[in-house]
C-alpha cells in the first residue's frame, strides 16, 4: 500500500530501488543510486524532477510485494509516472547503471 501511495501521489517520475541487506551488488549500486537521487531528487524546499524511494526485499512485510512485482533479481528498479503507472522495470547492476540514467 505504501508503494501505491508513493507512486500515485505525484505525476513526476518515481524510481523505486529494490534491494536486500545481504546483497553485495546492491551495496555497490547504492552509492551511484544515491548520487543520482541527490542530483535529480531535489530537496524539501525545491523538489526535483524525479522522486526516489527504496524497498528492502528482505523485510518480511515487503518480500511478498517484491515477488508480485517480479523484483527478485537484485538490485531491481521500478519506474512509475503517477497515473500512467509502471513505465519500466529491470534488474540494474552497477554495470547497467547507465540504463537507469538514460531512462530518467
Amino acid at each position: 500500500q505504501d508503494l501505491l501511495s508513493f507512486v500515485v501521489a505525484d505525476e513526476r517520475l518515481s524510481i523505486v530501488k529494490v534491494y536486500a541487506s545481504w546483497c553485495k551488488t546492491c551495496k555497490v549500486f547504492d552509492i551511484r543510486y544515491r548520487k543520482l537521487a541527490s542530483q535529480l531528487g531535489g530537496g524539501d524546499v525545491q523538489p526535483g524532477p524525479v522522486r526516489f524511494a527504496e524497498m528492502q526485499y528482505d523485510t518480511p512485510a515487503n518480500e511478498e510485494m517484491c515477488k508480485l512485482l517480479n523484483a527478485t533479481k537484485l538490485p531491481y528498479i521500478l519506474i512509475y509516472r503517477g497515473s500512467q503507472g509502471k513505465v519500466a522495470d529491470f534488474q540494474c547492476t552497477p554495470a547497467k547503471f547507465q540504463v537507469l540514467v538514460d531512462t530518467v
